[in-house]
């Protein structure tokens, strides 16, 4: 039997995460009335800074690049402004673990020719881009290996755009897919045939559009990157319903039923589904050519990790940990992907005369590292970055975070699924977002958010409740 609705509003967001907060923090500054669901006790999604004994761990997105103007004026909106923190300058410095050491990645023409990571023949051959290459063999969802080898070379694609990839998305570079991880770059050929004459000519566009170009600074809040999210949901206040975890929906009428697992029924006219792609999948069932969309959100491989924090004292580690970070490199043995110099960027992280060290462990190629116990975990971390960063004592404070199935992989076929996604969710009363469909970076998350509440505010009728409530109510 249905249950009569309980609730009404115009739209439920389904989804706690930034992207859900984001859009339901401008649908309410459009006058739209709104609701968020959150099956988790708290809002933030893998936005989750830990603080203990002086140390501030993030065991989810580590940093914002705050480049996007839709980023900023959230900042804005959420008075954040003036809790900015700003990395330091050693942000700007990578390093690659490349044959047993960390290279910097360089940082100008010269540094490329010196760099053992590159040098003479890699520039030459990379140089090579500039001559327009054919692409009638060239698949639309060719993967990111064979579009930059065909461009710029197997080392530029071992030793520099391989190591980006895992820092990102834990992922291979035989699967993901050019389009969906490097848009820009395959736009730049189909444009000129060239990446780096597209590329020039995409800039020397914006400047005469009068585009404006934002400077791409690291940044977090004064207690954290969770403090975003902690201010949304606080603004928003009781639209945002955690420990409610959604069953079902359905459609009915012009609008839809949203049931919870608590027994609430809530009608509403609209709902944006985000979560992770998989849970979005199980929510689809019930709607009108829904099958093909779900079947796809339901197949994307999702990567599983583990993120571990250890605190240091200063003096014992060898390293000048003078920059962002490091990436593994080719041939670097171990499931450990990387490792963040978490109190290098941000001194505030770490108690004086001691550093945080983020290290990111599993991946596609790993899944089986978050089987380990955490203990297990630290060993295999503490024993690798000895190694490297020539540590001379066990860690003063240790975190542990699994992250199991959390990060999407945009492989080959992702960019038609992403267009039925999108293009299915412009035509009912349901849609899907978050970072499977709108990209990882908390950029990319946040200015879908909004975009998709704007989306909607445009096309809801004016009234002031939704026009289909008594419709909806008599129907269930």
């Amino acid at each position: 039997m249905t249950p009569e609705p309980t609730l009404s509003t115009r739209v439920v967001v389904i989804g706690a995460g930034i992207t859900g907060l984001a859009c339901a923090h401008k649908l309410v500054s459009l006058g739209v009335g709104t609701l968020v669901l959150e099956a988790a006790t708290h809002p933030g999604g893998k936005i989750a800074t830990v603080h203990h004994n002086g140390y501030e761990f993030e065991p989810g997105p580590s940093t914002l690049i705050a480049n996007r103007q839709e980023m900023l004026d959230l900042i804005e909106e959420a008075g954040l402004h003036h809790e900015v923190i700003q990395g330091s300058e050693c942000a700007k410095r990578r390093y690659v673990a490349f044959r047993g050491r960390l290279e910097p990645l360089p940082m100008s023409p010269l540094g490329a020719l010196r760099s053992p990571l590159l040098g003479p023949r890699a520039i030459a051959r990379a140089l090579l881009d500039l001559v327009p290459h054919r692409r009638a063999s060239s698949p639309d969802d060719e993967s990111v290996a064979g579009f930059i080898s065909r461009r710029f070379g197997v080392r530029i694609l071992d030793n520099l755009v391989a190591p980006f990839l895992t820092g990102v998305y834990a992922g291979n570079a035989e699967w993901l897919e050019a389009r969906a991880v490097l848009p820009g770059l395959v736009e730049a050929e189909a444009t000129s045939g060239s990446v780096v004459r597209g590329l020039v000519a995409q800039r020397r566009a914006a400047r005469r559009a009068g585009t404006p170009s934002l400077p791409a600074r690291t940044i977090s809040f004064k207690h954290g990157l969770s403090a975003l999210p902690a201010r949304l949901a606080h603004l928003l206040g009781d639209r945002v319903q955690t420990g409610t975890a959604v069953s079902r929906i359905y459609p009915v009428g012009r609008g839809c039923i949203v049931e919870t697992t608590d027994g609430l029924a809530i009608a509403c006219d609209r709902v944006v589904i985000a979560t992770t792609p998989h849970s979005a999948a199980k929510l689809l069932g019930e709607f009108p050519g829904a099958l093909a969309v779900s079947t796809g959100l339901a197949g994307i491989a999702c990567a599983s990790m583990a993120v571990v924090g250890l605190g240091y004292d200063r003096a014992a580690i060898g390293h000048p940990l003078d920059g962002f970070g490091y990436l593994r490199g080719p041939g670097t043995p171990g499931p450990l992907l990387g490792c963040a110099f978490r109190s290098s960027v941000f001194p505030h992280c770490a108690p004086e005369r001691r550093a945080l060290l983020t290290a990111y462990v599993g991946g596609c190629s790993y899944p089986e590292v978050t089987d380990l116990s955490e203990s297990a975990l630290v060993d295999l971390t503490h024993c690798e970055l000895g190694r490297r960063l020539a540590i001379r004592a066990e860690p003063e404070e240790v975190f542990v975070r699994k992250w199991i199935g959390a990060i999407p992989q945009p492989n080959r076929g992702y960019s038609d699924l992403r267009h039925a996604v999108t293009a299915w969710s412009g035509q009912g009363p349901v849609s899907v977002v978050g970072s499977a469909i709108t990209g990882l970076s908390l950029n990319d998350c946040v200015g879908a958010g909004r975009a998709e509440a704007r989306r909607l505010a445009a096309n809801l009728p004016r009234d002031a409740t939704p026009s289909n409530m008594e419709e909806l109510c008599q129907s269930a």
